[in-house]
């Protein structure tokens, strides 16, 4: 084999340092598949935007629900995490009080955990290239 594990142990004051083979490997986290990062004003970044709110939302409702909180209440919870975003997040509160947004089936949480990956990416990456001085990103 050509692949080697240095692995470090230590036994009273002495560090021993041994050299394993690497026979079997477990990856884990994403690794793939790959996907691409579109810029933060366009359609598809809104789409996914608008998929974290509602999932968002959603949650924070039926935790309001269960514990006898205002609209309010749920509104400012998620309002934290999107403080631009308070039309869309009002929008939400008032299809889950009206019962619509149970009709649609979970359909934004399928892909919700991809999602705040790549709106953190987009957003890490346009504060980046913010401080080197490039403002407009097409």
């Amino acid at each position: 084999t050509t692949d080697f594990l240095l692995v470090r142990s230590t036994s009273g004051r002495q560090q021993l340092l041994h050299v394993r083979p690497i026979s079997c490997l477990c990856l884990v986290g994403q690794t793939e598949p790959l996907i691409e990062i579109c810029t933060p004003s366009s359609r598809q970044c809104a789409q996914r935007r608008r998929r974290c709110i509602r999932q968002m939302t959603r949650e924070a409702w039926r935790r309001a629900l269960s514990v006898g909180e205002t609209e309010d209440k749920v509104v400012e919870d998620v309002q934290k995490w999107w403080v631009k975003e308070v039309p869309s997040i009002r929008a939400e509160v008032k299809e889950c009080k009206e019962g619509q947004a149970e009709e649609e089936g979970g359909q934004g949480s399928a892909s919700f955990p991809e999602d705040v990956c790549i709106l953190e990416a987009i957003e890490r990456g346009s504060r980046r290239l913010r401080a080197l001085g490039i403002e407009n990103i097409t």
